[in-house]
């Protein structure tokens, strides 16, 4: 068959769609690279941010040295302000200036004011941050700052020094005297200033490494993801290429042999081809979607496994190096013991005093039996001008010790006393020399005079290079030793590599004739003219005297790219390293990488094949398909032209065919039914019954013909009368059979649907609990049920064809027969199609509540009407007796109420006389009862405790267990001032016997109002803030605990804060953050946050009417959740003038000692201006109570002491009384009866009830069997 070029076009389509697929992918690739570049160049300049933000610490630092010492020395107060101010814009206290950089201060001093417009306020760390996401990056940072605050501490004394302040013993500024410069000068110029600089430019160098390595792997690893996507989008580009190649030459071809007129017969095939492949989008998509997921499934298990192999490869190399320092210091350290004991001697202790060289010659030999370490190869005896006298190499002998090395003995004692080392080096002018580790001890007068030294010459070839090459990995692994010259100072295993490079000559040793310098890098100048190669990674770093890792690849001296761990020694003044190639440390991932590809490409063409296979073999099976559907499409047209049902199926009973007419019947295509049997889509009863029609006609092999009934998909029934035929083939074997079915329903239907009707009806309105009512458009009643007749108590032939009015009361009249008449009317119809509530009158007379469904339709008469009526005389009676008992129990909750809040302070002020404190709070339930409370209470003069807690649940329950837990808790608080330790004892009480599980979060704090301490313990509540004067908030984030109530035995923990004047601390619930709106959205953290800080409020009261407004309105239109309660706590005490007003006195149990309290409260009352009322009366006071703890207090005769505290606070006058007698309150008998006449009165009482009216507050407690008594009188007037 020839094919137009119309129908080549049409496959056309088929290759765009797929190129155009590939193109897509492509255009995605693309834009995923474009993406990854943006990130490269922003993690570069990232980069060289943060290595300038490092750079701008390291500024600030040496800004404040310089500042302060110009301080110091002119006294000019433009460098403190300066100072003051470089602190500010690092803890962004103040805006950053712009172009803050190291030329900043210097403009500055020169022109005496900034040079430049502010900027953002930001404090140094939030910068480095905005820029390093790491996770590390504040401890690193943190830990250089702290070291530039330890200067800072050290100049800040030095500027009180100017300003005449000295530390007290308490660590403070408050010791006054005369100004001391020199003293101030001493301090910055020091020794101890100059190690506290040295140690913060390590740190910040340590703080640059850190952000270097960082900044350069992030670098590293988008570099690598950016040459994976490159991969991809180059192989996807090929692809393309290939595709379109191929299918341009092959239309071209087929183009040119049409016009030709000579067309192959395959090309039919090939288009046919493309066609079916242009329907196979599903297999193609498939296809292609497991490719692509081949892909990313190796490339995340390639990731993996590199991620493993650095990993482990991190630890080994870090192992290696650690075992090889091991064995190296602790030869070393052999060495340097076997020295130290030698040098004991008294041999060589003679040599020293005399420096003679008969003794030196004579220690020759007891060096030889002292010392047998293989590796010694040379050793000396110095005297004290530091001239060998004696030596096993008398090349030596005689010779001045700085001819062969100026630069490892000092004659300053300060330098060289005692042992030291010093490894192979080029600064000496012997060679031999110059290649040998020195290990060597020096002496000195008491006056400092060098006396004379031993040294041992240790060959680096046998013990130090065998440690050294015994430590590596693989087989291009070594371990190798550098000095701070970059010099190799251990043996090469790559030696005749080396000589092949040109890097070293034959026969030359590696020690100190190798550079660790990377020859693929470019030249740098040396001074000579020659140029030297730049030092490798590893070098630069070790020898800035820091150790390291890298695994992500580095060149090494001879070029080749290795990974390595590297240690610099500074007390020995060299490096160590050990590396391994990065081929062989990688050859595991190179080769699963490789075994990726060559996977991934066999899926790919295995993927392809099958694909090719299965949309070959679908063209053939087409092929049949459409020869057999021609004979098929002509029975099935046939057989769909016919009226009746017709079908057939196999011996097994399921279908095999069916026409129009089944389908339609069964409400199922035939590509649903076909191979299955009735079940699936015949009721089971019908299906049984057809079962045995189907048996007989198989069994008997002979037409059968019965009538059957089957429901229809549109719910009606339907009876059929049906033939049953079987079929055969041409051997005569059973096929199975053909059934031809035809409707005879409406032939037997109609009587029986009108005779099922009338029967339904009846047995409705028979059978039905309700009055079923109908009548005629005049209001006659046509049906009357059962129910009408026990409900109304009229028969059914009393009530039918009576007028309905037989049972409306008698007022309703009109109104039903207005209604019935609009309705009839085409008006309004009101009721009908409702459910309504009426009266109705019975037989009787009597007049009862019915409810009314009263519908409307259309009979033969015109008209009807049918009303359903129930009797709900029972249900209104309980509606009556539910609204009593709802309005009782509405009365309860509200009693039950009005007692929990009255168990709440709720007088505000609380404490009108205390005016270092300002407390408010609200509470407002979610129901009528709840689970918050509040409490607060001062504990004695300067202690006030108070809590926030929030009981689980709502309700009666949560509000029993929160008036327990309150009265537990203030129970507990009055004898234990430890929050730890109150919630701890309180949880035990409540976990113990807690079968509800109900549980309490608890945020309870005790206030100090002296000191301003604030200790506080958090179980499982709401954080609560500290709000400042600026609105500076510090959130108490703390817990300490899990929920009360939770867990028996569990111990918590407190956190101890202070507090400055008028600071507010804020607590609450969480009812006011979970608060919900309409949109069901939660009021949240971040909106309270926000009303705290830019709220308008001025004190507690402010504060806490705002939030319980802002949640209020939140909340409005939507039904409360959750009890709100906010509590608000101001301090206002001045802790100076707090403390400045207190003193004690302790006398003993002797009335004799009682003159000396109160002189000593007389001049008290005196130094602070008392009026001699108050004086007077507080010495009647003092008298009364003495007298009465000396005479009755103490039961034995021993000594005891008394304890007499005085204070004066915000015009309060406070005396605390303590004595260790016996269990006695004062205050606890009745007052006596002073109307009665002295003789009647009873003995003794008086002196207390004066106490009592002398003073505003008076109270006894027993603490650590101790009787404390308070007396306060308010409103001190003084003088």
């Amino acid at each position: 068959m020839r094919h137009k070029i119309s129908d080549i076009f049409k496959q056309v389509s088929t290759v765009i769609a797929l190129l155009l697929f590939f193109t897509l992918i492509s255009f995605f690739l693309f834009y995923s690279n474009s993406k990854n570049e943006k990130e490269l160049i922003n993690a570069k300049n990232n980069r060289t941010i943060l290595l300038q933000l490092v750079d701008e610490l390291r500024q600030s630092s040496d800004d404040l040295t310089n500042m302060s010492r110009l301080y110091i020395i002119t006294g000019n107060e433009k460098y403190y302000k300066a100072f003051n101010t470089i602190v500010k814009i690092r803890e962004g206290e103040i805006p950053r200036p712009i172009d803050y950089n190291q030329a900043y201060w210097d403009i500055y001093l020169a022109k005496g004011k900034i040079p430049r417009s502010v900027g953002d306020q930001i404090p140094l760390l939030k910068l480095i941050q905005k820029y390093c996401h790491d996770k590390d990056v504040e401890q690193h940072f943190i830990k250089a700052k702290n070291n530039s605050d330890d200067l800072v501490l050290i100049e800040e004394e030095a500027f009180n020094a100017m300003k005449g302040l000295f530390k007290n013993d308490d660590g403070t500024y408050s010791k006054n005297g005369i100004p001391n410069p020199d003293f101030a000068r001493e301090l910055l110029f020091n020794n101890e200033y100059l190690r506290a600089k040295g140690k913060i430019m390590r740190s910040i160098n340590d703080f640059y490494h850190y952000l270097e390595e960082y900044s350069t792997n992030s670098i590293i690893k988008i570099e690598r993801k950016q040459s994976q996507l490159r991969s991809l989008q180059f192989a996807i580009i090929i692809l393309v290429i290939a595709l379109l190649l191929f299918f341009g030459l092959y239309f071209l071809k087929h183009l040119k042999r049409q016009k030709l007129g000579n067309e192959p017969e395959n090309s039919g095939k090939l288009l046919d081809f493309l066609k079916e492949l242009r329907n196979s989008w599903g297999l193609i998509f498939i296809s292609i979607f497991f490719t692509l997921l081949i892909y990313f499934f190796f490339q995340i298990v390639n990731s993996q496994i590199q991620k493993n192999i650095e990993s482990d490869l991190k630890q080994s190399l870090s192992t290696v190096l650690e075992t090889t320092h091991t064995n190296i210091v602790s030869w070393l350290s052999d060495m340097e013991k076997d020295l130290n004991a030698f040098v004991r001697k008294k041999e060589y202790k003679s040599f020293i005093d005399v420096s003679h060289q008969k003794i030196a010659d004579d220690l020759l030999e007891e060096v030889n039996l002292h010392f047998t370490d293989e590796s010694i190869k040379y050793y000396a005896f110095l005297n004290e001008e530091a001239r060998i006298i004696a030596s096993n190499n008398s090349k030596w002998v005689n010779r001045q010790f700085d001819e062969l090395d100026a630069t490892s003995i000092s004659l300053d004692k300060e330098k060289n006393q005692g042992i030291f080392t010093a490894f192979p080096s080029n600064k000496g002018v012997d060679a031999s020399y110059n290649e040998l580790i020195k290990i060597g001890h020096s002496s000195f007068s008491k006056l400092g005079l060098y006396q004379g030294s031993f040294l041992l010459f240790l060959d680096p070839q046998n013990r130090f290079t065998s440690v050294l090459q015994g430590g590596r990995m693989g087989e291009s692994g070594e371990s190798y030793a550098f000095n701070i010259n970059s010099e190799m100072i251990s043996e090469s295993r790559f030696t005749s590599q080396l000589i092949k490079m040109g890097l070293l000559k034959e026969g030359e040793k590696s020690e100190l004739n190798i550079d660790i310098r990377d020859p693929k890098t470019s030249l740098i100048s040396d001074g000579s003219g020659k140029g030297l190669h730049q030092p490798t990674l590893m070098v630069k770093n070790a020898t800035s005297g820091y150790s390291g890792i890298n695994i992500e690849g580095y060149n090494d001296y001879r070029g080749v790219t290795v990974i390595g761990v590297w240690k610099w020694l500074e007390v020995y003044g060299f490096g160590i390293t050990t590396e391994i190639d990065y081929d062989e440390a990688y050859k595991t991932v190179f080769l699963t990488k490789r075994l990726s590809y060559f996977s991934i490409c066999f899926f790919v063409i295995l993927l392809f094949t099958l694909m090719f296979i299965s949309v070959f073999n679908r063209m053939k099976l087409k092929k049949l398909n459409r020869a057999i559907n021609k004979k098929s499409n002509l029975l099935n047209s046939i057989m769909d032209a016919i009226p009746d049902i017709i079908f057939y199926k196999d011996i097994k009973m399921n279908y095999l065919g069916a026409n129009k007419a089944f389908e339609k019947q069964i409400g199922f295509k035939k590509e649903e039914f076909i191979g299955k049997g009735d079940y699936p889509f015949i009721p089971e009863e019908l299906a049984m019954e057809l079962e045995k029609t189907d048996h007989a006609v198989l069994d008997s092999l002979k037409q059968i013909n019965f009538e059957s009934k089957d429901i229809g998909p549109d719910g009606k029934e339907k009876i059929f009368d049906t033939n049953k035929t079987p079929f055969f083939d041409n051997e005569g074997n059973l096929l199975g059979f053909i059934g031809v079915s035809r409707d005879i329903t409406e032939r037997k239907k109609t009587e029986e649907i009108i005779k099922a009707s009338e029967n339904r009806f009846r047995s409705i309105t028979a059978s039905a609990s309700d009055a079923i009512i109908s009548t005629d458009k005049s209001g006659f009643i046509e049906s009357w049920n059962t129910a009408a007749e026990n409900i109304f108590g009229y028969t059914e032939d009393e009530a039918l064809g009576k007028d309905l009015g037989l049972i409306i009361p008698k007022r309703y009249d009109n109104r039903h027969v207005e209604g019935m008449q609009r309705v009839v009317n085409g008006g309004e119809k009101n009721a009908i199609g409702k459910v309504i509530e009426v009266e109705g009158q019975r037989k009787d007379g009597s007049i009862f509540p019915v409810e009314l469904a009263l519908s409307s339709w259309e009979g033969t008469d015109g008209l009807s009407f049918s009303g359903i009526l129930r009797d709900i005389t029972d249900r209104k009676r309980i509606q009556a007796v539910l609204e009593k008992a709802n309005k009782r129990m509405e009365g309860e909750l509200n009693v039950a109420k009005d007692i929990q809040m009255s168990m709440l302070p709720l007088i505000f002020p609380a404490f009108p006389q205390r005016k270092e404190i300002d407390v408010f709070a609200k509470l407002i339930p979610a129901r009528e009862v709840g689970g918050d409370f509040y409490d607060f209470h001062f504990l004695d003069e300067n202690h006030i405790y108070f809590v926030v807690a929030d009981v689980s649940g709502k309700g009666v329950p949560a509000a029993l267990m929160m008036a327990v837990t309150k009265t537990l808790l203030k129970s507990r608080a009055g004898n234990d001032k430890s929050t730890a330790s109150i919630l701890t004892h309180v949880n035990n009480e409540i976990a113990k016997d807690n079968d509800a599980y109900m549980f309490i979060t608890v945020f309870m704090a005790i206030l100090n109002t002296s000191t301003g301490e604030l200790v506080y313990s958090n179980a499982g509540h709401n954080p609560s803030f500290i709000i400042g004067k600026n609105r500076n908030i510090k959130k108490l984030s703390d817990l300490h605990g899990p929920v009360i109530g939770a867990m028996e035995d569990m111990t918590y923990g407190e956190t101890s804060v202070f507090i400055e004047k008028e600071d507010l601390i804020l607590m609450y619930t969480d009812g006011v953050t979970e608060a919900q709106n309409k949109k069901e959205e939660l009021y949240s953290d971040e909106r309270f946050l926000e009303l705290i800080k830019e709220g308008s409020y001025e004190s507690s009261k402010g504060l806490t009417e705002l939030i319980v407004e802002s949640v209020t309105e939140f909340e409005k239109g939507t039904e409360q959740f959750d009890d709100i309660t906010v509590m608000t706590m101001q301090y206002l005490g001045d802790k100076s003038e707090i403390m400045s007003k207190v003193t004690s006195i302790e006398i003993k149990n002797q009335i004799n000692e009682m003159p000396t309290v109160l002189e000593h409260f007389e001049e008290f009352a005196m130094a602070n201006e008392f009026s001699f009322a108050v004086i007077q009366r507080f010495n009647i006071a003092l008298d009364e109570l003495l007298n009465n703890i000396i005479s009755y207090g103490f039961q034995d005769e021993k000594e005891h002491t008394i304890e007499v505290e005085i204070a004066l606070r915000n015009q309060r006058l406070i005396i605390i009384i303590k004595d260790d007698g016996i269990p006695f309150n004062p205050f606890q008998n009745d007052p006596p009866d002073t109307k009665l006449s002295i003789d009647k009165r009873n003995i003794g009482g008086l002196g207390i009830h004066l106490v009592k009216n002398l003073v505003d507050e008076y109270d006894y407690n027993r603490q650590t069997n101790r009787n404390i008594i308070t007396l306060i009188k308010y409103n001190i007037n003084t003088k």
